[in-house]
């Protein structure tokens, strides 16, 4: 399995480390913050790293693993989808629901599950895309 990990902040470095953990090693890094990229390559020399994720799309990989700020969700979630990744996104998975339908129908066209530590959310996707259990707009 091949991973890629957009975001290598404090979350995604928890992420990281789990995954390496649990004894996958091919993992691809991500972070637009260069000291911050290089900091995690240091400490974990065999990830490959890539300071903005349109390059790391660029890769093959099966899941993607979205740990960036909330406001860049709904691009890269797309565009993981466009690929064809299974998709762990933190929360909340977008600011509004603005282009999640397009993006529901099409994971769930691919067979794609979406996985995430979802609190205040907008859409909920258990076990896979096709079978949502919550969706509401936010509170103003």
């Amino acid at each position: 399995m091949k991973i890629l990990i957009v975001g290598v902040g404090s979350i995604g470095k928890r992420h990281l480390g789990l995954l390496l953990d649990l004894g996958i090693r091919d993992i691809i890094v991500c972070d637009k913050q260069k000291t911050r990229l290089e900091a995690v390559r240091e400490i974990y020399p065999m990830v490959r790293g890539y300071q903005d994720y349109v390059s790391a799309f660029k890769e093959d990989f099966d899941v993607v693993f979205i740990c960036t700020p909330p406001n860049t969700h709904t691009d890269i979630l797309a565009k993981a989808v466009d690929k064809g990744c299974h998709v762990f996104c933190e929360k909340p998975l977008a600011m509004d629901l603005k282009g999640l339908d397009e993006i529901e129908r099409e994971a769930q066209k691919n067979g794609l599950a979406s996985l995430g530590r979802l609190q205040r959310i907008l859409f909920v996707a258990q076990g896979s895309w096709g079978r949502s259990v919550a969706r509401r707009k936010p509170r103003d």
